[in-house]
């Protein structure tokens, strides 16, 4: 998910990227800055160590419930 911040590609062939690209880039500077400033606040709540621990421990966990190995 993306917000109204950014773009997903469905295909990620070279002609989406492009037409994505000449999209974007005719955006008024304004609505540049402003999904600029949403990407960084989005990434900066998101994106965190606590995060990603939080994420790689419950995979790790979850592995070794399917490896019927006890989870402590």
């Amino acid at each position: 998910d993306v917000e109204d911040f950014g773009r997903i590609l469905t295909e990620s062939s070279a002609r989406e990227v492009k037409d994505a690209i000449r999209e974007i880039s005719a955006l008024p500077a304004a609505t540049l800055e402003s999904m600029s400033m949403k990407a960084w606040e989005y990434a900066r709540e998101n994106h965190t160590r606590e995060k990603y621990l939080e994420s790689y421990t419950s995979i790790i966990h979850q592995i070794m419930r399917e490896q019927g190995i006890s989870v402590i």
